[in-house]
């Protein structure tokens, strides 16, 4: 089960206007092209912050409940245990969020990046894909033509498809797709 993740391909503005199931794929596509250490990153960095709070926390305990008022041990255990359980847990689960946020964008960002001139970084996305070959298309064949530098790239060398070129706004699904089609009867 998968918690709550906004959703952090609107915050570029090339992907503003694609539909959820595009961005979910690219958002998949995107973790999965990301280094494994960045899995752990966030529940490192949050685990981090929540022990942080609780030394904090101990070492401002002896500050803080003097100005409580007088309390019974008892009660100033639960209130010291509590302050521990549901601050930690709070801050825990808030920057977990928020790194795993953060981890999301710069794995968006990098793939973005992916469909970029190595030389220049002018966006290659909606360049027309030239073959040398007009029947077989074999993979390693693919070019593009960079129109503000010049070069020419092979799409293997650089990591990226045919299919990652197609602007965004043309990748739409056809609303017939999967519907049986009837011959109309004579």
């Amino acid at each position: 089960m998968r918690f709550f993740m906004p959703r952090v391909w609107r915050c570029f503005s090339t992907l503003r206007n694609i539909s959820d199931a595009e961005g979910e794929h690219i958002l998949n596509r995107a973790t999965q092209l990301m280094p494994a250490s960045a899995e752990w990153l966030p529940a490192a960095a949050a685990s981090a912050l929540a022990l942080a709070f609780i030394l904090g926390s101990v070492a401002a305990r002896s500050q803080l409940l003097p100005l409580a008022g007088p309390l019974d041990p008892a009660a100033e255990s639960l209130v010291v245990a509590l302050w521990f359980v549901l601050g930690a847990s709070a801050i825990f689960f808030a920057s977990w969020f928020l790194f795993n946020t953060l981890v999301m964008l710069v794995a968006i960002a990098r793939d973005l990046r992916r469909l970029c001139c190595p030389k220049c970084r002018h966006p290659l996305q909606g360049l027309r894909v030239i073959f040398s070959r007009v029947d077989v298309q074999v993979p390693g064949d693919a070019r593009v033509r960079c129109p503000e530098c010049g070069r020419t790239w092979v799409l293997l060398e650089i990591g990226v498809s045919p299919a990652d070129l197609v602007p965004f706004e043309q990748r739409e699904v056809p609303r017939d797709l999967g519907r049986v089609r009837r011959q109309p009867r004579m």
